[in-house]
């Protein structure tokens, strides 16, 4: 008999990286203060266009990390 075991991932418990690599844009850097799935909206909308994020049509509750 298998047994299956579920473990709850909570988001602050998941550590992923996001990297984008833009040459001539960005340079490397880290951010020490906590980020959250709802950032990459903003932060993806700045990578296109910056200012963007600002600008959105509708309210996002994440933060560009741009």
């Amino acid at each position: 008999m298998v047994e299956l075991h579920a473990e709850v991932l909570l988001e602050h418990a998941a550590h992923v990286p996001l990297l984008v690599h833009s040459p001539g844009r960005f340079r490397a850097r880290r951010v020490a203060s906590p980020v959250s799935l709802a950032d990459l909206a903003p932060t993806i909308a700045d990578f296109g266009r910056p200012g963007l994020s600002e600008r959105l049509a509708v309210e996002v509750d994440g933060r560009s990390l741009l």
